[in-house]
């Protein structure tokens, strides 16, 4: 992969908003006004890979110092067959300070090989319906941005798990092109995919928040 650096700062004032659910709740949290650098230096805390030497996996975010680092990880390689793989885990416990505590949310950040010919929006179309197999989901509000260079979506959905526990599901994702190696499949491009998972109540008062300012500030080196 050609060194690289994307800002993912998604220009709103140029935003394409549209609702795919029926009856859009406009007090649904989506999007917030920038912050003031006072604020996040003191609310915030940039989280990065401690290894930089490999070119697949190298980005740092901020998130509220109330959410925790569970796992960050730099696998040697991508399957070449699409599969998805986790490299970052953040939570927030029910107590900060306790991950014994129940997780109130998570954000989640995933790499995968996709086809070169995808666009933004049609890889993570594609990832997401991938992920969510075997769940029933329901978009409740999907934006779509347009960059210089491509479009990107944001949506979040409602799904259903077993005993009928509710999940939201905050995602996005942009495609940065792979050039570590050839393949016999065709060319192909990496999508880093964010994914926050929390409750409704919990979304509204605070998991919203805190999946724009880790969306915002993704950087890739």
């Amino acid at each position: 992969m050609k060194k690289c650096s994307v800002f993912i700062m998604l220009i709103f004032i140029f935003s394409i908003a549209y609702a795919e659910a029926a009856g859009k709740d406009k007090k649904i949290p989506f999007d917030f006004p920038d912050l003031k650098q006072e604020d996040v230096a003191k609310r915030y805390v940039k989280h990065a890979f401690k290894d930089r030497k490999n070119p697949l996996f190298r980005f740092e975010m901020i998130f509220p110092k109330d959410w925790k680092v569970i796992n960050i990880k730099e696998p040697s390689e991508l399957p070449e067959n699409g599969g998805p793989v986790e490299i970052g885990a953040f939570h927030r416990f029910k107590v900060p300070d306790d991950p014994k505590s129940d997780i109130l949310a998570g954000i989640y950040i995933t790499a995968v090989r996709v086809p070169a010919e995808w666009t933004d929006v049609q890889a993570l179309d594609n990832v997401t319906s991938y992920l969510m197999k075997g769940h029933s989901f329901r978009v409740l509000q999907s934006k779509e941005y347009k960059l210089s260079r491509t479009t990107l979506k944001d949506m979040l959905i409602t799904y259903k798990v077993p005993k009928d526990k509710t999940y939201w599901s905050r995602i996005t994702g942009f495609k940065v092109k792979d050039d570590t190696r050839a393949y016999a499949s065709g060319k192909k491009d990496i999508l880093y995919l964010v994914q926050l998972n929390t409750s409704e109540k919990d979304y509204k008062a605070f998991a919203a928040e805190a999946f724009y300012m880790a969306k915002v500030s993704l950087r890739l080196e």
